[in-house]
């Protein structure tokens, strides 16, 4: 198979691309590296590199790369909630110019297409695990803006398979964590162990009482891999995450438990993040019952395999790049 990985240089892009070069597939990445790494990258006869940033202008470009796929995986994508904050404008023009080049790409040659949305759409979430048919996040707050154009690419690829007969999968991945995380995304456990290995504090905003799942990112790349051409998920969201739930605090007391680190825990008051204008989701946990059945896929990692195999990546050379202000959720 020939397969398209958009943001196939990025974290969970990258580790899938490196498992379908495992498989024998032929892989082509598109990724414009402002987030992702080429150097994350194996040296593989089988994998071409396009830097290139997905969108109008590029349509062209990616049609001509998609044409000869027999199957794209959609990853690309800003990431963080901070940026979802500071920089809603371009977070959301670049989830909806690159998904929806991306999708015409794939109507006009029919290629199927697994689409990676997110589980910000659930928004604040719910005191119990989240299923599909529950409601998602519709106000005009910073935080969805990027949740609402994820659900838009998300109607748009609904209607690729519906209406148009291109198969197609959406999946919605809660927190993935472990190695290649790049810290500077604010992502929680990548913040988290990069500071650690520094020395310096883990910064909780709140109480630590928030409450996650994180899901090994090999783990993600094996449920990804599983979706793909299975006819039952064609469609409809699918959920992809743990089961598990962990407190931030305890996320927190696990890193410095692996790092063997008494280093500080700080605690800001969730009313002094963005001036007041963070929008807080307490509880977010997948009911991944629909991938489950479907495919008899589940978690085998758990998260402090995830937390030992970031530390890893680090010791073995990876200089951590450390944003300030902590990390948010």
């Amino acid at each position: 198979m020939t397969v398209v990985v958009t943001g196939g240089a990025g974290f969970i892009g990258g580790a899938l691309v490196r498992r379908l070069l495992g498989m024998g597939c032929r892989v082509a990445a598109i990724d414009d590296l402002s987030g992702g790494k080429a150097a994350s990258l194996p040296h593989h006869p089988q994998l071409t590199l396009h830097r290139l940033c997905i969108g109008a202008d590029s349509a062209p470009q990616v049609q001509a790369i998609i044409q000869a796929a027999d199957l794209v995986y959609h990853l690309a994508s800003p990431i963080g909630v901070n940026l979802a904050h500071s920089a809603r404008f371009d977070v959301v023009e670049s989830i909806l110019g690159s998904g929806t080049a991306v999708i015409a790409a794939c109507r006009k040659y029919r290629v199927p297409l697994v689409i990676t949305s997110s589980s910000e759409v659930y928004g604040q979430g719910l005191p119990r695990p989240i299923r599909e048919a529950d409601p998602v996040a519709l106000d005009i707050s910073p935080r969805w803006g990027y949740a609402a154009a994820k659900l838009a690419l998300e109607h748009l690829a609904a209607g690729l398979y519906h209406e148009q007969g291109v198969p197609t999968w959406l999946v919605r991945p809660f927190n993935i964590a472990g190695p290649r995380q790049r810290p500077e995304t604010g992502l929680v456990v990548a913040s988290f162990t990069a500071a650690a290995a520094a020395g310096q504090p883990l910064h909780i905003h709140g109480d630590g009482s928030q409450v996650r799942s994180f899901l090994h990112v090999e783990d993600g790349v094996d449920a990804l891999t599983t979706i793909a051409f299975n006819p039952t998920l064609t469609g409809r969201p699918v959920n992809m995450g743990s089961e598990t739930p962990t407190s931030i605090l305890e996320l927190a007391e696990m890193v410095r438990r692996v790092r063997g680190l008494d280093v500080p825990i700080l605690k800001t008051p969730l009313e002094d993040v963005f001036d007041g204008g963070f929008t807080h989701a307490q509880i977010r946990i997948p009911d991944i019952t629909l991938l489950k059945s479907a495919t008899g896929w589940q978690p085998k990692r758990s998260l402090e395999e995830a937390v030992r195999d970031g530390f890893e990546e680090i010791e073995a050379g990876t200089k951590p790049t450390l944003r300030a202000g902590g990390t948010r959720l």
